[in-house]
This record gives structure tokens, sequence and C-alpha cells, in this order.
């Protein structure tokens, strides 16, 4: 939204191959209309091409097939987002280096580009951990500690392990 383009999110690990098709095919109809298809935590389904999951119901060739030539529709900005570049199939595409030292993936037109986050800085994570943990004030700065290094990802487990570390010790006090 911030940049006035539509942004349409699938989420891949709750989808089937017929409900990715349609996601797809629905994000990208409005072929006037420049948009961001944004493919969630492909790492969470797939490692390389083996399911994480054994109820996993997406397979690997349907998500391949809707991706290929993704970039080549003049309107279509594909991301997918993963914690775990190792667990990106090289079918999808990996960054490498040319002979000329050029930086570029293994796959135009799947993956044109590669942009690596890593882990939250400081001042990040002490945002995030603020918003999730405005009921423990004077705890949130040992938890910004503890995060040191952390993925976003990573940052927001641990605030929802500390909430529900929290929610049970109040729930045993009243008991």
């Amino acid at each position: 939204k911030e940049f006035g383009i539509p942004l349409n999110i699938i989420y891949l690990a709750s989808q089937t191959d017929q409900s990715f098709i349609a996601a797809w095919d629905e994000a990208c109809e409005d072929e006037t209309t420049p948009k961001i298809v944004l493919l969630e935590d492909i790492d969470n389904v797939y490692n390389l091409r083996t399911p994480i999951h054994s109820d996993c119901k997406l397979n690997f060739e349907t998500l391949l097939n809707k991706i290929s030539g993704a970039s080549s529709k003049n309107n279509v900005i594909l991301m997918i987002t993963t914690n775990r570049l190792d667990y990106v199939d090289p079918a999808i595409g990996k960054e490498c280096v040319t002979e000329t030292g050029e930086v570029t993936t293994s796959r135009p037109g799947r993956v044109d580009s590669i942009l690596f986050l890593g882990p939250m800085d400081e001042e990040c994570r002490t945002s995030m951990i603020a918003d999730m943990l405005g009921d423990w004030p004077d705890e949130q700065h040992e938890v910004v500690l503890r995060t040191d290094g952390m993925t976003c990802a990573q940052v927001r487990k641990t605030c929802v392990d500390f909430c529900t570390a929290k929610f049970r010790q109040e729930l045993l006090k009243k008991k």
C-alpha cells in the first residue's frame, strides 16, 4: 500500500493445488494494473522439493508452473519470503555470480533478484517487541537482548512464547 501498488499475499502453507492456482490467477488477472504477489514462507512448505509436513497439499510442480515467467508479465512483481535460503530449491532460483562478477539469479524469469534482509537490528526488534509485549513494559528490554541475531519470524515466535508463558503464570496464580 505504501507504494500505491496492490499487494496480494498467498500463504503457501495453507494451499492446495487448486486453491493456489485460483489465488495466483485472481492476483494476476487484471493485466492493466501493476501488482505485487507475495508468496509467504516457502521454507515452511518445502525443504528444497521435499514437503516439510506430510499434510502438504501443494505440489512443488504446481508452484513452479504458475510462477514460471511471472516476471515476464510486465505488471507482476513476484516476491517470495523465506527464513531459510538453504531450503529454497535451485529450480526457484538462487543467487549466483556470473563469470564477469555480476550478481544475478540462477533462474531469471522466476526470480530476478534476491534481497537478503538478515536478522533484525535492535531498533526494529525493540519496536516489534514493544507492540507485542505492551502489557509487560518492564520485561521488554530483556526480550530485546535475548533476540539478538534473530529474524522477524524468530522474534515473533519468541514474543508469542513469552506471552504464552505469562498467561500460563497468571492462570496458575488464579487457581
